[in-house]
């Protein structure tokens, strides 16, 4: 007796390789796209590397630059110092001095290369309300080298004839251990500034300088009386006294911006007759900054030295390595690697071939139970239940259920049963057949009734 089960389904990881390669894959894009994208980063690379130059060697020389707003207030004071009061013509002695010098440009005088600034630079005694010496400066200067100009209307206490040259209020961007030409406005002319080692102000390290100026006219006084500068002469005579001015200036600079932070001025102004003869103190005094004003100045040398950073580092390496790199990606062959059996679909093709070992088994299982079910049946011997499943009929017509397969009863078995509670028997050999051919369909379902339905009929 034959039993006709449905036709395998391919199994094993040659039918999961199968199944993995009809799978579809992303579609490639296509070369004018490629194209297209290698051109723009190309572009955008070039743009950037393109930026880089400018930033190095045009924008950067051209921000980096003293500004054409400005406005500053500097104050250094002194004690224990000496000058002569005009108003009581004495000498004061132990006198408390004030330094105070104010800064503001002139932009409408101003262009993108140069810059005006007008100060004006007082010492008084605030005790007695007295006003020592008063300079006013009308000051043009070159943006980014700080290198003073004669132009603009620049002036020393309104006289234009006054040459003005060196460095004044700020010292060149990225200072140097060196020797500058620095002008001095208390005498009018420039002298040098040395470098002479490092300081700590106030957190930085500075750069000093020292200016020596060596005693200088400064200007010419008329109508001084003879008897104050030690003239012999009557009391009502007058002379024209020159005025002497001599300091050793000390300069504390930040090397990343150029702005001084702090300074000390060790001045001496004496009056002296006509061929150096008689002297007149006019002021001696050891000037030094105060603690608020180098604050200021320490702040505005962090701001200026950020925006310098910014421009001269941070700017063009960010800009050039992102144009190298994107023009590096732009001629970089593109190469997507195949999706394959082995490779992209390894998971799935491993899932179908044990899905697939599992069906085989079971269906070999089941067919081997029903094979043996049907000799046993020929043979007249009883089956009993293999693997769990339930049997069906009675000793003639033993058929085993394997793993929820369908057992065949012999074709006589089929003819003598006769129909109970409404069951009907096996009515021939193609029945079994078509029995079989369900065996998946009927796995699983109980037999129990059956059975007691066969027990009834042989009684």
């Amino acid at each position: 007796m034959h039993a006709r089960f449905g036709r395998k389904s391919p199994a094993g990881p040659t039918a999961a390789a199968s199944d993995a390669d009809t799978t579809a894959l992303p579609a490639a894009p296509p070369p004018w796209r490629l194209g297209k994208l290698r051109l723009t980063l190309a572009g955008v690379g070039a743009f950037l590397v393109a930026i880089t130059l400018l930033l190095l060697f045009y924008i950067g020389p051209q921000v980096i630059a003293a500004p054409v707003s400005f406005n500053q207030t500097y104050v250094l004071t002194a004690t224990n110092a000496s000058y002569f009061n005009a108003g009581t013509l004495s000498t004061e002695l132990g006198a408390n001095l004030t330094y105070t010098l104010t800064v503001r440009s002139d932009p409408s005088a101003s262009s993108h290369t140069n810059a005006v600034w007008d100060s004006s630079a007082v010492l008084t005694d605030p005790l007695n309300k007295t006003t020592v010496n008063a300079v006013v400066l009308r000051g043009a200067f070159n943006r980014r080298t700080g290198e003073m100009l004669n132009c603009c209307g620049a002036s020393l206490n309104g006289d234009t004839r006054v040459r003005q040259s060196g460095i004044w209020l700020l010292f060149p961007v990225n200072t140097n251990k060196a020797t500058y030409q620095v002008f001095d406005p208390n005498s009018g002319h420039t002298f040098p500034a040395t470098y002479t080692g490092t300081a700590r102000v106030d957190g930085l390290t500075t750069y000093r300088f020292v200016q020596h100026v060596p005693p200088t006219v400064a200007a010419q006084m008329a109508g001084i009386p003879s008897y104050l500068l030690g003239l012999k002469g009557s009391s009502s005579s007058t002379v024209v006294a020159n005025r002497y001015w001599s300091a050793d200036n000390t300069f504390f600079v930040d090397p990343r911006t150029g702005v001084p932070i702090d300074e000390e001025v060790k001045g001496l102004s004496v009056l002296r007759g006509p061929g150096g003869q008689g002297k007149l103190t006019v002021a001696d005094m050891d000037l030094k900054m105060t603690q608020s004003t180098q604050n200021q100045l320490v702040a505005l040398a962090n701001k200026n030295a950020t925006s310098i950073t910014l421009l001269r580092v941070a700017g063009p390496v960010g800009t050039g390595v992102l144009g190298v790199l994107l023009i590096a990606a732009a001629f970089i062959p593109f190469r997507r690697r195949p999706r394959t059996a082995s490779s992209g679909q390894e998971s799935l093709g491993a899932d179908e071939s044990a899905r697939s070992h599992e069906r085989v088994e079971t269906h070999e299982g089941g067919l081997q139970m029903v094979t043996g079910s049907m000799r046993a049946a020929d043979t007249g011997q009883d089956t009993g239940p293999a693997n769990g499943a339930v049997p069906h009929g009675s000793k003639d017509t033993g058929r085993d259920a394997a793993n929820g397969a369908v057992i065949h009863e012999s074709a006589d078995a089929a003819r003598n049963a006769g129909p109970a509670n409404g069951t009907k028997p096996a009515e021939s050999e193609d029945v079994s057949q078509n029995a079989g051919q369900n065996a998946g369909q009927d796995a699983g379902q109980p037999a129990t009734a059956t059975a007691r339905e066969n027990d009834e009929h042989q009684d």
